[in-house]
């Protein structure tokens, strides 16, 4: 298994190009942006490093869109202190190599059935969360 290059970066320094992405819906954004306010971000995002003309490192937005646009919200309501720093995944390789990555980063994040997240929840329940503190802490 191939170990996953994370660090944190300024997120000023994270160009966002929505044409990149396969995802042309980005929905549920208020509740991601609830969950990383309560929860923190999860599963850093995805970015490849490139240098700018003056040579400042740019991180692009491979995947993850949609918790990037969770964190400008929750910096719009908070303020530029919020989530100034974000983890990301460093990315390598070709305009290619990278698209493949957007595109497997969207299949792969499928939604759970709701006998799934029914059975989740009552495995929370099972062990001891009340029923207000679930629906907190999920955000529904």
């Amino acid at each position: 298994m191939k170990k996953r290059n994370v660090i944190s970066v300024p997120f000023e320094a994270i160009v966002c190009d929505t044409t990149f992405n396969h995802r042309d819906v980005y929905s549920n954004i208020n509740e991601l942006a609830r969950s990383i306010k309560t929860d923190g971000l999860l599963q850093p995002i995805g970015v490849t490093r490139k240098k700018d003309p003056h040579g400042e490192s740019q991180y692009f937005l491979i995947y993850g869109f949609r918790r990037y646009r969770a964190l400008e919200q929750i910096r719009s309501e908070l303020g530029p202190d919020a989530f100034a720093e974000v983890d990301v995944v460093l990315n390598e390789g070709n305009l290619e190599d990278l698209r493949i990555r957007n595109l497997k980063e969207n299949i792969e994040r499928e939604q759970l059935t709701p006998a799934e997240t029914s059975n989740a929840i009552c495995t929370l329940a099972h062990a001891g969360m009340r029923q207000e503190e679930i629906a907190l802490r999920l955000g529904r």
